[in-house]
């Protein structure tokens, strides 16, 4: 699968097209069915069928189109606000009395 994608994009780079690709769709279909054998022991064979499939990749270029900043874009940037959280301040546990053993 990945040699197909890439003989793709190739291709389309060859075409001029190299920038802003994406796969638009990949399709796989059934192709032809081979009949093929296989020689066993005792001078038998065994008969198999090999399944054979088609891939189709399409690419196509992307269009992309530049937005202008909006205000309440920019309204939303400058309001950020940095802070630092403190780390959680550690209370001193009480000491336990000991226990004596018998």
């Amino acid at each position: 699968m990945y040699k197909v994608i890439q003989s793709a994009a190739s291709n389309a780079k060859n075409a001029g097209e190299d920038k802003n690709l994406y796969i638009k769709e990949i399709k796989v279909g059934a192709g032809p069915k081979l009949k093929r054998v296989r020689f066993t022991s005792r001078s038998r064979i065994s008969h198999y069928i090999k399944f054979r499939s088609y891939i189709q990749v399409v690419l196509d270029v992307q269009q992309v189109q530049e937005k202008a900043p909006t205000k309440a874009h920019e309204a939303k940037t400058s309001k950020v606000k940095t802070s630092v959280k403190k780390a959680p301040v550690k209370k001193p546990e009480a000491k336990k009395p000991e226990v004596k053993k018998q």
